[in-house]
C-alpha cells in the first residue's frame, strides 16, 4: 500500500516539474518581443554621409519607423567624395577612402568590432554606393577607364564585376538609386562622347549653355541584367528614384547643363510630371519618394541660406535633411547641424 502511494506521490511531483517547465518555457517566448524584433529586422531607413570642419566623415542612420536618428561611425575624410552606407543587418559600413596611390578605394568597417578592411585596389573613384545582401552596387570609375559605370563587388567572392565591356569606356552613369522593395536598380545613362562634342560645340559657338547628351534611366536587376528603359530626352537628369510600387519617379533635371535644376514628380504609368516647389527650401539636391508614398526625403538649403553649397565654412547649417509632404505641402527638419554637410543619403531594408 506504502508503494502504492509513493509511486502516486512520484507521479504528482512528475506532472508539476513538467507544468513548471512548460510555464518556464513559454515566460521566455515573449511573443511581443519576437514580433518587434522580426519588425526591426525588415524595417526601412536612411544612411547619411555627413562631413564636419574637422575633415572628419560621420555616418547616420535615420529609421523611418521609429524616427530614430543614431550615428554608426566616424572616419577620416580623404576620399575624392565622401561617401559611404551603413548595413544594418550585417552590421557593416561601405565607406570611400583614399589609398596610397591617390585612388579611392572600397572599404569596410566592422560596427562591432571595429575592424577595417580594404575590399579592392583598382578603383579610381566612386560616385554612388549601394549595399544589398551580399552585394554592393557602385557607380564607380576605374583604373583602366575614365567613364563612371556600374559595379557590383560580391562580399562573398570577393570579386569586382564591371557591368559593361572593357571596349565600352563611353557609357556613362549619372545617378544610381535602389528600390530595396523590388531589388531593382535604375541607372541614369549618357554618353560622354556626345558630352564633350556638346561642350566643343558650345566652346566654338561661344553660347551661353551647353545642349546636354541624351540621358536615359534604364533599369537593372542586381545582377546588372538590362530590364526595360523607362525614360529618355535630352536634358540634363541628375536623379531618378523610383517609389516603392513603381508607379512614379522623383526626378530633378535641366534641358541645358547649367540650367538650374528643377524637381518633378513623374508619373511612369501616363507619362506626365508634375513640378514641385518646396515651401522654404531654395535648392534640392538630393530626394527619394518615401515608402509611404506620401511624401519625399530630401536634401535641401533654407531660403535664408541662399544657393546650394558643400561648403561648411559660411556660418549656420549649409544643408538639412527634410520630409515634405505631398499632400499638406509641409516640409518637417529631420537632421539639420552647424558646420556639418550632408553629402548624400540612401534608402535602404533591412
Amino acid at each position: 500500500m506504502k508503494r502504492a502511494w509513493f509511486a502516486v506521490i512520484l507521479l504528482l511531483v512528475a506532472s508539476l516539474l513538467q507544468a513548471c517547465a512548460e510555464s518556464r518555457n513559454q515566460s521566455i517566448s515573449h511573443p511581443e518581443t519576437e514580433q518587434f524584433l522580426e519588425k526591426s529586422k525588415e524595417s526601412t531607413y536612411l544612411s547619411l554621409t555627413v562631413t564636419n570642419k574637422k575633415s572628419e566623415n560621420h555616418y547616420f542612420t535615420y529609421d523611418l519607423e521609429t524616427k530614430v536618428l543614431e550615428e554608426a561611425a566616424i572616419t577620416p575624410d580623404t576620399a575624392q567624395y565622401p561617401l559611404g552606407a551603413v548595413d544594418r543587418a550585417q552590421q557593416l559600413l561601405y565607406y570611400a577612402e583614399r589609398d596610397s596611390t591617390g585612388s579611392d578605394q572600397l572599404f569596410k568597417l566592422d560596427l562591432k568590432t571595429k575592424q577595417k578592411e580594404q575590399l579592392t585596389k583598382n578603383l579610381f573613384a566612386i560616385n554612388y554606393m549601394i549595399p544589398a545582401g551580399n552585394l554592393v552596387i557602385l557607380a564607380a570609375a576605374s583604373k583602366e577607364k575614365n567613364s563612371v559605370q556600374p559595379v557590383t563587388f560580391n562580399t562573398e567572392t570577393k570579386q569586382l564585376n564591371f557591368w559593361f565591356g572593357a571596349e565600352d569606356d563611353d557609357t556613362s552613369v549619372e545617378d544610381l538609386t535602389f528600390n530595396p522593395y523590388t531589388s531593382r536598380l535604375y541607372a541614369t545613362l549618357f554618353s560622354a562622347q556626345e558630352g564633350r562634342r556638346n561642350s566643343k560645340k558650345t566652346a566654338e559657338t561661344q553660347a551661353d549653355d551647353t545642349v546636354p547628351a541624351v540621358h536615359r534611366v534604364v533599369e537593372y536587376d542586381l545582377n546588372g541584367k538590362s530590364l526595360r528603359e523607362l525614360y529618355s530626352a535630352q536634358e540634363k537628369i541628375v536623379r531618378f528614384h523610383v517609389s516603392k510600387d513603381a508607379k512614379q519617379a522623383i526626378m530633378r533635371s535641366a534641358p541645358m547643363v547649367f540650367e538650374r535644376r528643377e524637381l518633378y514628380l513623374y508619373d511612369l504609368e501616363t507619362k506626365r510630371r508634375e513640378k514641385l516647389d518646396i515651401p522654404g527650401i531654395s535648392t534640392v539636391s538630393h530626394a527619394v519618394i518615401a515608402p509611404d508614398e506620401k511624401g519625399l526625403f530630401i536634401l535641401g538649403v533654407p531660403n535664408s541660406m541662399g544657393e546650394a553649397s558643400s561648403s561648411i565654412e559660411k556660418s549656420g547649417p549649409p544643408n538639412g535633411l527634410y520630409y515634405f509632404n505631398l499632400d499638406t505641402r509641409q516640409v518637417t527638419p529631420i537632421f539639420i547641424k552647424d558646420e556639418h554637410y550632408i553629402n548624400n543619403f540612401v534608402l535602404l531594408k533591412q
